[in-house]
């Protein structure tokens, strides 16, 4: 019985034994399908998103209006056309060019402007480009990425536009010159040859870009058709001068004059003085003590750098020439007059005028009113009358070369006639100045330069000329001066209550005027070639002034 018992045991492990084995081989050959069925469903669903995204992809490209959740301004351009998008700028840009601002300053109105007043121009070009391009900008990941970024995070665009710095700059002058107390930096300006510094005062400023920005974004992004802003105002001290930067601005380096001849005719290049300065002298004056005082002026003189070669050094048959010259007589026993006749031709004597170059006779001779330059007090006209004043007697010089310049057949580029006759030249053949407002200026219309020439002696006679090298084309000029009518003058009478009642005494003794008509003549080996009409002039009368007595004498009742 044992032993029957002991088979069966060995029969019921032999058959598990086989179970366990069988088991095993059948999950082992499960196992690989599982594997393969997993792999073919990843395969499936990584099919179905490369298919998902490329439908996407072309879907995007196939797409030409503004993609979902982009904004322009805080405005949604989702789905809009391209022709809408350039519909819609357009609108946005006549919107913000009716727009102004109303511009205060703790409360007080400084000033409006407008758009067009800052030279705002909206960039509907840059902007329409941007939004249309998004999505679009040739890579096809990064677009799409950007695409899908933008669903859950809108993508913002803001207006383009361009301002003009000119405009700008008047505008921060007129606010600035609104503002109280205004800060003033320190400043210099090279008058001849000196820097002359003037140091500034503390006070009040704006910060212009930020004032600028604000403008310009408040005019574009605002929905109102007038916004009110409140411009911040603070105190600063003045900003100290740096010695570099006005270096940088004064140091000119000489240069030599120079010709071409291998041009026909020659060019000439002028020469040019230079100008310089020991940076290290002029931080230690502007360090000195006393000069830190706001608002004191300081004067520094500079280097004049003189060039190798002039002008006149290149050839002297240069102005070898005479091509014009004129006369006119002054009366010597006027001494102040004849002085600053004197000095003002000193001034212009010499002058070198380039082809194409303008001559000004007010840039040359300078300020004839001030001491400074010279000139000393002589007759003048002035309130319809001769009186007193600085510089008497310099327009006689701007007349002579005038005529100086009709003669060496110059272009004139700008001359005014007095408003009374002069007795040195004839009608319409004066030439009147009064700096810095009233100019004459001619300009050099020969193809080499031209110097001018002063000269007068003790018996009041006032030369000048123009020498200059002939051209192969010159002509003889004859200038022609008529009087085409009269205008006669009357008489003024003035009370004067320091004379006697009665009496009359000559104060004034006027002159006629006239209306003139002047012509230059052209002729060509004794030929008339051209006869053109200078100008016509009306010359006002002066009238006698007479004054007249108002003064009561009082009779003594007592005196028989």
């Amino acid at each position: 019985m044992e032993i029957e018992k002991t088979q069966e045991e060995q029969v019921e492990k032999d058959t598990k034994r086989r179970n366990t084995v069988e088991e095993s081989v059948d999950a082992t050959q499960k196992e690989p399908k599982k594997k393969k069925k997993a792999l073919w469903i990843l395969i499936v669903l990584c099919s179905l998103i490369v298919i998902a995204l490329i439908v996407l992809c072309v879907s995007n490209r196939l797409n030409s209006n503004v993609y979902h959740n982009v904004y322009f301004e805080n405005i949604n351009m989702s789905g809009k056309t391209p022709q809408q998008v350039k519909s819609f700028l357009e609108q946005f840009a006549n919107n913000s060019y009716n727009k102004s601002v109303v511009i205060y300053n703790n409360d007080k109105l400084l000033l409006e402007i407008t758009a067009e007043d800052l030279g705002l121009k909206v960039n509907n070009a840059k902007s329409e480009q941007e939004i249309l391009s998004f999505g679009r900008n040739g890579n096809i990941l990064v677009d799409n990425i950007d695409i899908i970024k933008a669903n859950f995070s809108k993508k913002e665009f803001t207006a383009n536009y361009d301002i003009s710095q000119a405009k700008v700059a008047v505008i921060v002058d007129k606010i600035l010159s609104l503002i109280e107390n205004k800060v003033s930096d320190d400043k210099f300006q090279v008058v001849e040859n000196q820097l002359v510094i003037t140091k500034g005062t503390k006070g009040n400023d704006i910060d212009k870009e930020t004032f600028i920005n604000d403008l310009a974004n408040i005019i574009i992004g605002d929905t109102d058709t007038t916004i009110k802003y409140n411009l911040n105002v603070f105190e600063r001290t003045p900003k100290p001068l740096d010695v570099d930067v006005v270096y940088a601005s004064v140091y000119k380096e000489a240069k030599d004059a120079k010709v071409d001849e291998t041009k026909k005719p020659a060019v000439y290049t002028s020469h040019e003085y230079g100008m310089s300065f020991d940076k290290e002298k002029l931080r230690n004056v502007l360090s000195l003590q006393e000069n830190n005082v706001e608002g004191k002026e300081i004067k520094f003189d500079l280097d004049v750098i003189q060039p190798e070669v002039k002008l006149g050094d290149l050839k002297w048959e240069l102005y070898s020439d005479l091509l014009g010259t004129y006369t006119t007589s002054f009366d010597p026993s006027a001494v102040n007059r004849a002085h600053n006749i004197k000095v003002a031709a000193n001034y212009i004597d010499g002058t070198i005028v380039m082809p194409g170059e303008v001559f000004s006779f007010n840039n040359t001779v300078g300020d004839c009113g001030s001491e400074a330059r010279g000139f000393k007090m002589s007759t003048i006209y002035a309130g319809g009358k001769v009186e007193m004043g600085m510089g008497g007697g310099v327009c006689q010089v701007s007349s002579t070369l005038y005529n100086t310049v009709l003669y060496a057949n110059l272009d004139i580029v700008y001359r005014t006639n007095h408003g009374y006759t002069v007795s040195y030249v004839p009608g319409s053949r004066d030439a009147t100045i009064y700096y810095p407002y009233i100019d004459f200026k001619f300009k050099n219309s020969r193809n080499y330069p031209i110097k001018i020439v002063t000269s007068y002696n003790s018996s009041g006679k006032l030369t000048m000329s123009i020498y200059g090298t002939k051209e192969d084309n010159e002509y003889e000029v004859v200038l022609e001066s008529y009087i085409l009518s009269y205008i006669y003058k009357g008489t003024t009478y003035v009370n004067d209550d320091t004379l006697e009642i009665g009496k009359q005494v000559t104060d004034t003794i006027g002159q006629n005027g006239y209306k003139s008509i002047a012509y230059k003549v052209l002729k060509k080996n004794g030929k008339v070639v051209s006869k053109t009409v200078l100008s016509t002039d009306s010359y006002s009368a002066m009238n006698d002034v007479i004054k007249v007595g108002t003064k009561k004498v009082e009779v003594d009742p007592y005196q028989e």
